[in-house]
């Protein structure tokens, strides 16, 4: 019988960063989203006309939204395969006749 100690999985800095950046991008993207979304809709009454510039900075603000919901997603999606990825290394120590044998496993 031998003993095999695994490290379990952890949230590295890395991760906590890549964590962090998709926290941040999904509130941007929300509040962003929801600005646009009640400037649409004063733009949408038929006694307040919009001017291009208006419709301008809807579509401008629209896109910079989707563009943080795409790096919220993909910084969650990275902390999620870092974390799923730490760990896992393990030492075994294993009797032998005369002595014992030590045995390290890994994975990148």
């Amino acid at each position: 019988n031998g003993d095999t100690i695994t490290t379990p999985r952890s949230m590295s800095t890395t991760s906590w960063i890549t964590g962090g950046v998709a926290v941040a991008a999904g509130i941007g993207a929300l509040s962003l989203g929801v600005m646009t979304r009640n400037a649409f809709e004063d733009c949408n009454h038929p006694e307040m006309a919009c001017t291009n510039d208006k419709i301008d900075s809807i579509t401008t603000k629209s896109r910079i939204a989707d563009g943080l919901g795409a790096i919220a997603i993909a910084a969650g999606v990275t902390t999620a395969i870092l974390y799923w990825k730490s760990g896992g290394e393990t030492i075994a120590v294993t009797p032998t006749p005369g002595g014992a044998a030590i045995t390290l496993g890994g994975r990148f």
